[in-house]
Formats: C-alpha cells, sequence, structure tokens
C-alpha cells in the first residue's frame, strides 16, 4: 500500500514539474514574441512580468536597477499585494551594509545568476532574521536572481520568486538564464533603437537648419527626404504630398515648376550612369520668372549587388555669390578703366592701392606711393590747417566733396576735383577711398569765359557789364557812408572815325589798344578804366574832388602823338564827367549825366574835359577845352 502511495507521490511530482516546464515554455515563448514587438522599455518590462508571473507561475517578479549607491525595486508584481510592504524597495551597495550578503546584491556584484532554494534558512544563516521572517510573511520561500546586461554591462538584476522551496529546477534555471538573456538583448535592442531615433532626429534637425538644399531619393528617383531648403526652392514649403513621388510626377502636382524637375532628372540620371559622385550646375525658376542658380553634388549608394539604392542630392544656391562675383568683376573694371583716379587707404590714411588713372594724373606709380600718407597728392602751398580740417570733415560726415590744389610726381601743380569717403565696417572706421580728377583745364575754360564774358576782346580792359557792377558798388558804398565820393566819366577818342577811314581798322585796333594802356598809367590803382566799345571809355575816379589833377594827366596821356604801323597819327579825347554825390544815386542816370558833359566837351572843340552841371547850361567849371 506504501509502495503505491509513493509511486502516486511520484507520479504527481512528474506531472507536476512537466506542468512547470510546460508552463515556462510557454512563458518563453511569450516572451520571445514580445521582444521581437516594438514596444517602449516600460511597456516591454511591465509584459515581462505579467508573463513570468501569469504563465510561468512565479508568486513575484521584478526588476532591480542601478542607482550609484543603491539597487531600486523597478516594474514589478506580487501576487499577495496586502503584504508588499515587507518587500524590499531597495537594497544598498555599501559594502559595509548588511545588504551586500543579499542574493540581490551578490548576483548584482557578481554578475552570475544566483538561485536560493529556501530564502528562510539562508538569510537566517547569514544573519539576516529579519528579511528571512519578512520573506516568510509574503511567502517568499525560493528565488533565481539573474544580471540584466546593457551594452555589456550589468545595470541592474531580474529577480524571480516561488512560494516553494527548491523550486529552481536545472531546468527552470536554464529557462530563467535564458528569459534574463532575452530580457537583456531587447533592452538592449530599445537601447539601440532608441539612439537610432535620436539620431534621426539629430540629421533631421542638422538637416532641417542646412541653408543648403538637402535630398534623398530612392532608386526610382522618388523624393524620401527634403530639407526645407529644398521644399522652399521649389515652391512646396507649405505642402506634404512630395513625399514618394518622382520628378515626374512632382511635374505633374508642381507644374509652375515643371521644367526645373525635369531638369532635376536629366542630372540624375547623369549621376547614376557615372556610378560617381557628380556635381551640376542647374536653374529653378519661380512662377514669377526669377531664377535661381544651383550647384548640385549627387552621390549614388548602390547595393551589393551593384543596383541602385539611393541617391543623395545638395544643392547651394549660387545665385547671390554669381551675381556677386559679376558685380565684383564689374567693380574691378571699372576700378581698372575708369578715367577718375582712385585711391583705397587704410585707417591712418596710408594708400593700400591705386587704379591705372591715378598713375596717369598724378605721375606717381603704384610701388611710389604704396604705404604712403595720402597726403602727398597735396601741393606744397596747402598748409596742414587746410588738410586738417578736410579729414576732419571726412571724419564727422562721413564723406567730402570739392576742389584741392594738387602736386605731381614732377612738382607740377594741379586743380583736382575729389570725392573722399570713408569705409565702415560694424561702424567702425577701416578705411577711406578717394576719387579725384583733372579739372585744371576745366577751372581755365571757365576762368577764360568768365574773363571773356566781363572783358573786352581788343584792349581786354573790363567791359560795359562789369564797369556796371563796379558802379553798383560804387553807388551801395555810398548809400553807407554819405562822404563817400567818385566821378564818372566817358571819353571818346576825338577823330577815330578819320583813322580808321584813312590807315584801315586794323590800325584803329591797334590805336585802341595803345590808348587803353596810356590810360592805365596815367590812372590811380583805385580808379577802374573800362571800354564800352568803338573809341568809347568809361572811368570810375575814387575819392575825387573837382580840381583833381588825375582828370588833367589823363587828357595829357591822350594828347601825345601815336606811331602807328609807321605813320605818326595825333591822339586827343574828350572826357564827360559827374561826380556823385550830389548827383542822383542812379546808374543810367549818371552815365546819361556824364554823356551829356562829353556833349558839351565836343560841341566846344573837344580835346577837353569838363563836368556836368544843369544850373550851367551843361557844364561846370574848370572846363579845359
Amino acid at each position: 500500500m506504501k509502495a503505491n502511495n509513493d509511486l502516486d507521490e511520484n507520479s504527481h511530482r512528474i506531472r507536476e514539474a512537466l506542468g512547470t516546464l510546460t508552463r515556462f515554455y510557454g512563458a518563453l515563448t511569450s516572451l520571445n514574441s514580445l521582444a521581437r514587438e516594438k514596444n517602449s522599455e516600460e511597456d516591454f518590462l511591465a509584459r515581462t512580468i505579467r508573463i513570468l508571473v501569469d504563465l510561468a507561475g512565479f508568486t513575484a517578479a521584478g526588476f532591480y536597477f542601478d542607482e550609484g549607491d543603491v539597487l531600486r525595486l523597478g516594474v514589478h508584481h506580487i501576487t499577495d499585494p496586502d503584504h508588499k510592504d515587507c518587500h524590499p524597495l531597495v537594497f544598498s551597495l555599501d559594502p559595509e551594509s548588511p545588504d551586500s550578503r543579499t542574493g540581490t546584491v551578490r548576483s548584482f556584484r557578481s554578475g552570475a545568476p544566483l538561485f536560493i532554494d529556501d530564502l528562510q534558512k539562508a538569510y537566517q544563516d547569514l544573519g539576516l532574521s529579519q528579511r528571512a521572517k519578512d520573506y516568510l510573511s509574503i511567502s517568499f520561500r525560493a528565488t533565481g536572481l539573474c544580471p540584466i546586461l546593457r551594452g555589456g554591462r550589468t545595470v541592474g538584476v531580474f529577480a524571480a520568486v516561488s512560494d516553494q522551496t527548491c523550486f529552481f529546477t536545472p531546468e527552470i534555471q536554464e529557462l530563467l538564464i535564458e528569459a534574463s538573456r532575452i530580457i537583456s538583448f531587447t533592452l538592449d535592442n530599445i537601447d539601440t533603437e532608441s539612439a537610432r531615433r535620436q539620431s534621426e532626429e539629430y540629421f533631421q534637425t542638422l538637416v532641417g537648419a542646412l541653408p543648403d538644399s538637402v535630398w534623398l531619393k530612392d532608386e526610382k528617383g522618388a523624393w524620401l527626404l527634403a530639407n526645407r531648403a529644398a521644399l522652399e526652392l521649389f515652391g512646396l514649403g507649405d505642402r506634404t504630398d512630395w513625399f514618394g513621388k518622382t520628378e515626374e510626377e512632382l511635374a505633374l502636382i508642381n507644374p509652375a515648376f515643371a521644367s526645373a524637375h525635369q531638369g532635376c532628372l536629366m542630372t540624375d540620371t547623369q549621376a547614376w550612369q557615372s556610378g560617381a559622385v557628380t556635381d551640376a550646375v542647374e536653374a529653378v525658376t519661380a512662377p514669377d520668372g526669377s531664377a535661381q542658380v544651383i550647384e548640385s553634388r549627387k552621390i549614388p549608394i548602390f547595393d551589393e549587388d551593384g543596383s541602385p539604392r539611393r541617391l543623395v542630392v545638395i544643392g547651394r544656391d549660387m545665385t547671390e555669390r554669381i551675381r556677386s562675383e559679376e558685380e565684383r568683376t564689374l567693380s574691378e573694371r571699372i576700378f581698372e578703366t575708369s578715367p577718375f583716379g582712385i585711391f583705397v587707404t587704410d585707417s591712418t590714411r596710408r594708400i593700400i592701392r591705386v587704379n591705372p588713372a591715378f598713375t596717369t594724373i598724378t605721375g606717381w606709380k603704384p610701388e611710389e606711393v604704396l604705404g604712403k600718407n595720402s597726403r602727398l597728392l597735396a601741393d606744397k602751398s596747402v598748409d596742414d590747417e587746410t588738410s586738417r580740417t578736410l579729414w576732419e570733415h571726412v571724419e564727422s560726415m562721413g564723406s567730402w566733396s570739392g576742389e584741392a590744389r594738387c602736386q605731381r610726381q614732377t612738382g607740377e601743380s594741379y586743380t583736382g576735383w575729389f570725392d573722399i569717403n570713408t569705409l565702415k565696417k560694424e561702424g567702425v572706421t577701416t578705411g577711406y577711398f578717394g576719387i579725384f580728377s583733372d579739372i585744371t583745364r576745366r577751372k581755365e575754360d571757365e576762368e577764360r569765359i568768365i574773363h571773356q564774358a566781363f572783358h573786352d576782346p581788343l584792349t581786354d580792359l573790363p567791359n560795359r557789364r562789369s564797369f556796371m557792377m563796379r558802379l553798383e558798388e560804387e553807388i551801395a558804398r555810398v548809400s553807407r557812408d554819405p562822404a563817400h565820393r567818385f566821378a564818372l566819366g566817358v571819353l571818346d577818342l576825338d577823330g577815330f572815325k578819320e583813322v580808321n577811314d584813312r590807315y584801315g581798322h586794323p590800325a584803329g585796333d591797334e590805336l585802341l589798344a595803345l590808348v587803353s594802356r596810356r590810360l592805365e598809367k596815367s590812372l590811380r590803382v583805385t580808379d577802374f578804366l573800362a571800354r564800352f566799345g568803338g573809341d568809347e571809355f568809361a572811368i570810375l575816379f575814387a575819392k575825387v574832388s573837382p580840381t583833381d589833377p588825375v582828370f588833367e594827366r589823363v587828357m595829357k596821356a591822350m594828347r601825345v602823338p601815336a606811331v602807328i604801323r609807321g605813320h605818326q597819327i595825333p591822339v586827343s579825347g574828350s572826357l564827360g564827367l559827374i561826380l556823385c554825390p550830389p548827383a542822383p544815386l542812379d546808374s543810367d542816370m549818371l552815365l546819361s549825366h556824364a554823356d551829356a558833359a562829353l556833349y558839351e566837351v565836343k560841341k566846344h572843340g573837344r580835346n577837353g574835359w569838363a563836368f556836368y552841371s544843369p544850373g550851367l547850361g551843361g557844364l561846370s567849371s574848370p572846363s579845359p577845352f
């Protein structure tokens, strides 16, 4: 009878062992399936615990993870929640702590699995009686502890607990160790996937931030990735329907850029055919007609069997650079061919560059002026104060324009017109540049034109316009100073018509020139002589009285015979005068009165002079006819 009972008991144990192994194999199968799914770490650990408790029949299971100085309980499950407070939440990793003798800490430190068949006895033997009592209260009889590895480093311990002593047979131990391997492998995969996702996020962020356009295309040319710059280049910034489409398909949904898509297709094909990195220049024309020039680099990627896999395209907008280069080339051409002299200096006004026209105008060769102060351009007559004032204006206003006296390399003086400007970078003066031209001939022409406008071409005396301006000045002076007095005289040559008729007009012109020189010598430096035309002259006598000897001196100079072309010609003149004041302060009236006095002189025989006086028949004394 006893033998039968023993046989039944052995059969029961075998069935239980087989059932346990069967459940555990099922749990392991489920765990393998779970490992192949894409789960977060938290979900994976939680579902792993449920599989081991629900399918493998453990009383409790959980993960302890390293936090530096302790192992802390993470995801776990206990079938008897009423006594969960008796389960330790942390184990100290201090070698002096009693926890260092626990199975959990020993398994972590050794990096090897550890199985305890009788927790109460083992912990009593280790002097951990309180912990033995706690485990007994929650039916923790045996435990299996397996290290958890991540990246080859022990990061924690996986603990499985049974309410039966000697539960962990060699078969179950192997299965639990395999489970720990699956857990470690899956956590490594989760880390790898997390790192991949993070790397991809970094890559997407990096590519998105690039000012260059970036594309990734599959073997058929379909867009798999395009950064913001690439999308905006093709007017796709606000669209998402570009993904997975080839250039031909994009040309249909993005007709405004159809020609650009077709151009990309052509250069993509060339890159695949070359089988190597290919550079191309492509034009992308927007709907408004503006064109962007893109310098692209295309990198084909092939599988091991040589079949196309991916095409990486990087495009850089060269429009501005090309425009800048064109402008730079144009500026350089203008600099080199400009008829104006150009010089550039540093912040201390030392010359660092000149153009060919600079040398043409100044005579200075580049090697003779580079590194020297621009002051060398100034004429020796320009003093330091004038130069300092000019540069103070440039500093305060940013520029200066005007005439300047200059000196060539030979020492010859000339007049230059200068435009000088400051060069600044971030508000700081880095140098100056000047543009100038030689205006000496222009100045001479201007002065000649002005001189001709106010002078008689035959005698080079001031003309009627110049005389009238001077007369107005004298009248204005009398208005300011009533004590000031002047006389206006009008003089004619006597018998000048006969000279022209007898000796010819060239002789008459020579006589007029001779008389002009005589008159100039007879007058004072304060007097003003002008030729009105023909044989008529006008004189302003400054600060005179009616008895001033200057009038008789003029008449004596006129009475000296002249030798013209071998002919001695008698000469005399008639002079009509008006004294101001008391005469009215009106230029036309003064001239009219002087003409009236001249008329009276001629009427009384010429060769004399007289003042205008209304009370004496138009003449005043003395009147030496």
